[in-house]
């Protein structure tokens, strides 16, 4: 089953990269895959820690500093942290079935319009990871992709 049908379906996902570039002028890069990414060497590296037969759709690079990024696949999130203790980096994996809740927060209304900068928060049992995504459109993305993995 291709994704992309799948990533049609959600909310901003079929024009998402339209939406990105009317408002903020930038747009996201698709690979020929249908693959969402900002920088390519991210997607290498979500790409290089896929399991057989997982596909990736979506990697969107953070804003904060030390802040690596957010991947999105068909079978979790992966979140890379450029500012772990002792100067390491830390790659998270989280399967969609531990992830309880997901929201996402900016200075605006929901039914408002976003700043360009909004925070995704993933909450499993133990804890939340915290990302700042580079427009609103993309923590969107990002939440509904997830909140589909979740309920489904």
């Amino acid at each position: 089953m291709s994704i992309l049908p799948m990533l049609m379906s959600l909310p901003y996902a079929a024009g998402v990269s339209c939406a990105w570039k009317a408002a903020s002028g930038k747009d996201a890069t698709m690979t020929e895959d249908e693959v969402y990414y900002d920088k390519k060497d991210q997607l290498q590296i979500v790409r290089n820690s896929l399991l057989p037969g997982e596909t990736v759709f979506a990697v969107y690079d953070g804003k904060d500093v030390g802040t690596g990024f957010i991947g999105l696949t068909d079978k979790r999130v992966i979140l890379q942290d450029n500012s772990f203790a002792g100067g390491r980096v830390a790659v998270t994996s989280i399967p969609y079935d531990k992830i309880t809740a997901i929201s996402y927060a900016s200075n605006a209304s929901v039914f408002g319009r976003f700043t360009e900068e909004t925070t995704v928060a993933i909450h499993t049992s133990h804890t939340a990871y915290e990302i700042l995504l580079r427009g609103s459109d993309k923590a969107k993305h990002t939440h509904d992709v997830i909140l589909h993995y979740m309920v489904n």
